[in-house]
């Protein structure tokens, strides 16, 4: 087994099989991985505090993981100053304060902590977050445009940082990812607001009485969704 615990893949060398992976004995979870171009062995302490043991190609993981063992003081420790790092980061997910752990497995929320493995798959799980709600909200307020002569919309999400929702003349609906960061309540504000374009499409005093027809809080919602 060797001296950092379990082998989860194994290679045999000489008649006896070690690990090239295995656990540290803090539970920190290391790989040894080879590349064709490197002339050294390393120690890289991933975002997710694993350690990667990279050496190059013809180095055994026997002696990768005897690399590992001269040197598993400083894997342990810089690896608890990742975990550290990370633990104190927070976003906001649909207005909530919640932290964010760097974490094996698929991007997944629970008890105000959303896990991922990095920022890509973070990303993308916020968007699919975010398409979930508006396609809720969607259907909440698509029915007050059923009495308007108007394009039967439709909504697609965008990075867009300058404005939280855009409308063409056809109907086409664009809404920020950043959306996410927002409460449902002020979500539904932007949606009303961009349904509203489809009959005026402009902001003329005509256009903000058919919004507050809809919303009569509009104003308040606006507020908040300025951080006023």
């Amino acid at each position: 087994m060797g001296l950092f615990g379990f082998g989860t893949r194994n290679k045999a060398i000489g008649g006896v099989t070690y690990p090239s992976s295995g656990v540290l004995d803090n539970g920190v979870i290391w790989q040894h991985k080879t590349h064709p171009r490197r002339t050294k062995l390393a120690l890289v302490i991933m975002p997710s505090g694993d350690v990667e043991i990279r050496t190059p190609v013809g180095v055994t993981s026997q002696q990768a993981e005897a690399f590992l063992t001269e040197h598993s003081t400083w894997a342990k420790q810089k690896s608890a100053t990742v975990a550290r790092h990370h633990a104190d980061d927070q976003i906001r997910f649909f207005s909530e304060t919640v932290a964010l752990r760097v974490g094996r497995g698929p991007t997944h929320y629970s008890s105000g902590v959303i896990t991922s493995p990095d920022e890509a798959h973070l990303a993308r799980f916020l968007r699919s977050e975010l398409s979930s709600m508006i396609a809720q909200r969607w259907d909440v307020w698509l029915p007050i445009i059923e009495t308007w002569d108007v394009p039967q919309p439709t909504w697609t999400l965008r990075k867009m940082r300058s404005r939280w929702g855009s409308c063409s003349a056809d109907g086409r609906i664009r809404f920020s990812t950043m959306l996410v960061h927002q409460a449902i309540e002020q979500i539904d504000y932007v949606i009303v607001h961009e349904l509203c374009h489809l009959k005026e499409m402009n902001h003329s005093p005509a256009y903000w009485r058919l919004v507050e027809s809809m919303m009569p809080d509009w104003r308040q919602r606006r507020a908040r969704l300025a951080g006023r």
